[in-house]
């Protein structure tokens, strides 16, 4: 079969009916075009709402993402560099899989404590609650290893241990003692937990995003094996130039910079730009074995920096015809 890539997904026939068809996505065009649609319903219930523009690339993520989620005990780790879109494809991902998302905010002053705190949260809300969650974790918030501890331990069983506190019991027992019935089990202390456990595993989804850049990742990938014996693995790689020349045309249109038939040209200097560098930085790589890593936010960033400059200078000039015919 002669086809661009293969892509496999259940919301093709959009996300909110009862039941949800797996198969390959024939029309790419239409994906792309559903996947928007989905974006804009995202961006009506949010406050903080996410500007991106969908390519192919990101949509072939964003589909393998909700893929990964909703199978059973399904966990993701995304790996790439900062600025990739990790983050804000996982989730639109997890509006598409219909689930709840959860995601720590590290502030000034925040320790383990608040950590167990919201690990608590994050579990009682798959256990006790019974909803679907995918919790979003990236290695820019580990302020300790004992945090991959806690999350090699939910990959594992669902359960963190010396988590709970006394006065948690009774939510708990009282479910795991309907789970009990349920399975026709003996409603026993450990017997209820371990129900409660199970229902925990079925509900939460790690989402894991981190860098795979030097000895420190190698070391918490020896440390705690969870992290790739229960995960799959989603390699986000630099994006193409048809991502480039996308992202590009619909920033500066969004920017209204008016550039009117200078646009293309400008979208194919920046994608020219950004490329070269990428080859510099192999260059540079190969002879000096240093890094220098250019990543999508780089690119981001150029387009901003041209905004800015653009305007500075069309702002510096007005002035200056302004007061030579005023002059005159």
């Amino acid at each position: 079969m002669n086809a661009e890539r293969f892509i496999f997904g259940d919301f093709m026939d959009g996300i909110d009916v009862e039941t949800r068809t797996y198969k390959q996505v024939k029309d790419l065009k239409l994906m792309v075009e559903k996947i928007i649609e989905n974006l804009e319903e995202y961006n009506g219930t949010v406050k903080s709402q996410m500007k991106l523009v969908m390519f192919l690339d990101a949509c072939d993520h964003v589909s393998r993402i909700t893929r990964i989620v909703r199978q059973p005990l399904g966990n993701a780790l995304l790996l790439g560099v900062g600025g990739s879109g990790r983050q804000s494809l996982s989730r639109l991902a997890t509006y598409m899989a219909t689930f709840k998302l959860f995601q720590i905010e590290v502030v000034k002053g925040y320790g383990m404590q608040n950590w167990r705190d919201d690990v608590k949260i994050a579990l009682m809300q798959a256990g006790v609650d019974n909803k679907a969650t995918s919790f979003l974790f990236v290695d820019t918030q580990i302020i300790n290893e004992q945090m991959l501890e806690d999350i090699n331990n939910v990959l594992n069983s669902g359960d963190v241990p010396n988590l709970y506190k006394a006065e948690d019991n009774e939510p708990i027992f009282k479910v795991g003692k309907l789970l009990c019935m349920e399975k026709n089990l003996p409603v026993t202390k450990n017997n209820m937990f371990s129900c409660y456990l199970g229902q925990i595993k079925r509900n939460i989804h790690m989402i894991i995003a981190m860098s795979p850049l030097g000895e420190i990742f190698r070391r918490r990938l020896r440390m705690f094996p969870s992290l790739v014996n229960c995960c799959t693995i989603d390699w986000f790689s630099e994006w193409p130039e048809e991502a480039l020349i996308g992202v590009g045309r619909g920033q500066i249109l969004a920017q209204d910079l008016e550039l009117e038939e200078s646009l293309e040209p400008c979208v194919e200097m920046f994608k020219n730009i950004h490329q070269s560098v990428e080859q510099k930085s192999r260059e540079f790589k190969d002879q000096l074995n240093r890094a220098n890593y250019v990543t999508p936010t780089s690119f981001l960033e150029l387009l901003s920096s041209y905004a800015t400059i653009l305007r500075d200078k069309r702002k510096s000039i007005l002035f200056s015809k302004n007061r030579l015919v005023g002059g005159l």
